[in-house]
């Protein structure tokens, strides 16, 4: 799908945010869409009432600065009121696997929850209890930080049709959500890893029924020609550290994106985090407008 051929409908389909491998092309392009016009209000000081009077709960366990303040900020810049609820162990396993809780906790008219607890099935689980809006900001595979991700390619490169895009790390463990919402948008998408880290049949077959996904074990050969390149939290080999050598093989404009934190020298090469490719904090500030746009998107609807 070409986004940029897209005629905006305004709204989704969806009621709820768990993953991107069940949301459709549209639906991710009115949430990129959304985020663009949210961003451009920003920049122009003007207010947005969307979500004015409503109580949204972020449920963490670690309390990232990142995620949080991203989260705080959305909700109040689209005039609801933010809950931070930061658990532990205990308190979350209550939350999640006792319907009563859940429900007693929705009684107090919390309008949607956001879930950053570290174990994506989380989000699932309280969807299944609950009657409002779940939202998976899980780190280890969220759709809202994927969706930031795409949002940063597609407002610096102009489309993400036939794209190429080269991702290294183990797929199979973390964002697969990114990988989905690419595929489904035209993008041509290279994943480079060990053969043990190798990308599993189910998420191959299910790129397939959408475009064009390659796996090497070379890094060299999987950066050739890329537009982008996506690096992965991961402890591979340093055959696998994205030095200033490797990404010379990219085209000379080449992206550089990844999801905060990083392991400096260890993933990749500080020159690359610091260069002028490098788009990260850009992704960072990106986060909090698709974060608005989820929000507005399926909150705001209700």
């Amino acid at each position: 799908m070409d986004i940029n051929q897209y005629s905006r409908k305004g709204k989704t389909k969806e009621e709820k945010l768990l993953d991107l491998e069940h949301v459709s092309a549209e639906d991710i392009t009115e949430i990129l869409y959304k985020a663009r016009e949210l961003k451009l209000k920003k920049q122009f000081g003007e207010a947005d009432k969307t979500l004015e009077g409503k109580k949204i709960a972020l449920i963490t366990k670690h309390a990232f600065a990142q995620s949080r303040i991203a989260f705080e900020i959305a909700v109040s810049e689209l005039s609801a009121y933010p809950l931070v609820l930061d658990l532990s162990g205990a308190e979350i396993e209550s939350v999640l696997k006792d319907k009563d809780t859940a429900l007693s906790i929705c009684s107090y008219g919390i309008d949607a929850f956001t879930l950053d607890t570290s174990v994506p099935q989380d989000a699932f689980v309280m969807q299944d209890y609950v009657k409002v809006p779940v939202i998976n900001a899980n780190g280890q595979d969220s759709p809202v930080s994927a969706l930031a991700t795409v949002f940063t390619a597609w407002e610096e490169l102009g489309t993400l049709k036939n794209v190429n895009f080269c991702m290294v790390g183990d797929f199979n463990a973390y964002d697969k959500c990114l990988v989905h919402a690419l595929i489904k948008l035209g993008a041509n998408v290279t994943i480079v890893a060990p053969r043990d880290f190798a990308p599993d049949d189910h998420l191959i077959s299910y790129c397939e029924q959408y475009g064009e996904i390659n796996y090497t074990d070379d890094l060299i050969f999987g950066i050739k020609n890329a537009d982008a390149v996506y690096v992965t939290p991961n402890d591979f080999s340093e055959n696998y550290v994205l030095n200033l050598l490797a990404f010379s093989f990219a085209k000379e404009n080449c992206l550089f994106l990844h999801t905060i934190p990083f392991l400096r020298g260890k993933e990749v090469a500080c020159e690359i985090i610091d260069g002028k490719n490098s788009k990260v904090y850009k992704q960072a500030e990106n986060l909090l407008h698709v974060e608005k746009a989820v929000l507005s998107l399926i909150v705001g609807n209700k």
